[in-house]
């Protein structure tokens, strides 16, 4: 049969928020439930992870339901370790009914960085497992996982991601032999658009899946790297780049 992937863990907040911290700080196993506090409407948080102008790593966390974005960095860089989940972050206007005016994203960067890893770090050590430090040694650690456990997903949210002069890469190449350590990515079910990226870049590893969202992708002044792509099941148009390029099989 195919491996199963996700996240399992006993701790549980509202919303997150970090600024002005160059740690760097680690977050690890957190889910972030912005609609606990009501079932709709104005008591939802805006924001479920906030990262201002921080160096954060992120270790196998999710953020949901929350109004206007599920996890929102400006002026930051992250390491999403190992899992990143961003699922159904949107405004409803009842309790059955999103808003039409709804423009809530699942991942938004905002002149930022995000790095995918598939690595494991030391923990209560602030170390990699090589036992290097600091935010220039983050990805060091010879310590790697498979696949499954290595997945960054946005669902069913408004939009995906949205990226504006910032940056995505990382994740983990499959190996050719055997099938193993592909990271994962998908962007999929989403009310509006997959990705929308404007002035930024995009170089991943791994399988990238963008599927079943109203529009794929829409790249403006950005260029994006994929080594394995999908683009299916989407409503509209599947990619539209204006003054962008695009690789595949990188």
């Amino acid at each position: 049969g195919y491996p199963v992937g996700g996240i399992v863990t006993g701790n549980h907040l509202e919303s997150i928020k970090i600024q002005n911290c160059h740690g760097p700080i680690y977050v690890r196993g957190f889910v972030v439930d912005g609609g606990t506090k009501s079932a709709y409407g104005a008591n939802q948080n805006n924001i479920g992870i906030e990262i201002i102008n921080s160096d954060v790593v992120l270790e196998n966390c999710a953020s949901m339901r929350n109004k206007k974005a599920g996890i929102l960095a400006v002026n930051s860089r992250i390491v999403a370790n190992r899992g990143l989940f961003a699922y159904r972050n949107y405004n409803l206007s009842s309790a059955t009914g999103r808003d039409s005016d709804d423009n809530a994203v699942g991942i938004k960067l905002v002149n930022s960085e995000l790095t995918t890893s598939g690595h494991h770090f030391a923990r209560g050590t602030g170390m990699a497992t090589d036992g290097s430090d600091g935010p220039n040694h983050w990805l060091t650690s010879s310590v790697t996982d498979f696949g499954p456990d290595n997945m960054f997903i946005t669902s069913r949210n408004h939009t995906g991601i949205v990226l504006e002069n910032s940056t995505i890469k990382g994740g983990q190449s499959r190996n050719i032999i055997t099938g193993d350590h592909a990271a994962t990515f998908q962007t999929s079910l989403n009310a509006s658009a997959g990705i929308i990226a404007r002035n930024s870049y995009i170089d991943v590893s791994g399988g990238f899946d963008i599927y079943a969202n109203s529009e794929g992708a829409t790249l403006s002044n950005s260029e994006v790297k994929f080594d394995e792509v999908r683009v299916e099941c989407n409503e509209g148009i599947g990619i539209k780049a204006n003054n962008s390029r695009i690789e595949y099989n990188k």
